[in-house]
């Protein structure tokens, strides 16, 4: 299946961690074969969802939690989770908003569809809007609040009061 076509497919939640400080178990992560340190001013939140085929979804963020105008880093990735256990899910594609780019942008790789196994799918990806386009979409400071609906919204992800088909 294609990348876009995996984004674009409706999810529906089916719980969410709300922000921690701590460090990150794999579970909520499953991109990740051990536990995750949390540097001090980050914070991490996690959900899970489904869509209508069954096919689960892991939804990552990782946030600077001081994001003042010109100190924020807000980042969240998309993965298909497997039966294969921690450090096995697939990263579909990454969301995110930091000073090294210019606005909200996606990364993803199409070559691989999506299907790309561990921590290794977070890297090298290709980025939509190119940033050699320069400043692009919202560019005003997100609350950590705002970017992680936003990125549910990205990536299709909706309570399931939210969906008609119930």
């Amino acid at each position: 299946m294609r990348v876009r076509k995996i984004i674009i497919r409706a999810k529906t939640l089916e719980n969410d961690t709300d922000w921690h400080t701590n460090d990150m178990e794999p579970c909520h992560a499953p991109c990740f074969g051990k536990t995750r340190p949390i540097p001090n001013g980050w914070a991490w939140r996690s959900a899970r969802a489904v869509d209508g085929s069954g096919r689960e979804y892991v939804l990552y963020a990782k946030c600077l939690r001081d994001n003042r105008e010109g100190r924020y880093n807000q980042n969240a990735v998309l993965m298909i989770t497997s039966n294969a256990g921690v450090g096995h899910a697939s990263v579909v594609a990454r969301y995110e908003k930091h000073p090294g780019h210019g606005g909200i942008h996606a990364h993803f790789d199409c070559k691989t569809s999506g299907l790309t196994v561990g921590s290794v799918g977070l890297d090298n990806l290709k980025c939509i809007p190119k940033d050699k386009d320069g400043y692009h979409r919202r560019m005003k400071t997100l609350t950590n609040d705002a970017f992680w609906k936003q990125a549910l919204t990205f990536f299709r992800i909706k309570s399931k009061d939210q969906h008609c088909d119930g």
